[in-house]
């Protein structure tokens, strides 16, 4: 399952989520995720609030935010 995810499109056969197929960098990612022969897309909104960082943080600071998806 792709929990915190927001499915967009799920074209073809949708997204696959299952057992890792190749090692992953992090040896706590026990599974892994990838999309069909269609268009799939998905969007997953962070309140960075909720995860600890306060507004005087972020406006004094503006720390760049890295996203990455692998």
């Amino acid at each position: 399952r792709l929990n915190g995810w927001n499915i967009k499109k799920n074209g073809g056969d949708g997204w696959w989520v299952g057992p890792l197929r190749t090692e992953h960098p992090d040896k706590n990612v026990k599974k892994d995720y990838a999309t069909s022969f269609g268009m799939c897309l998905k969007s997953q909104l962070i309140d960075l609030k909720k995860e600890g960082y306060t507004s005087l943080f972020m406006d004094t600071f503006q720390p760049d935010i890295k996203i990455s998806d692998w």
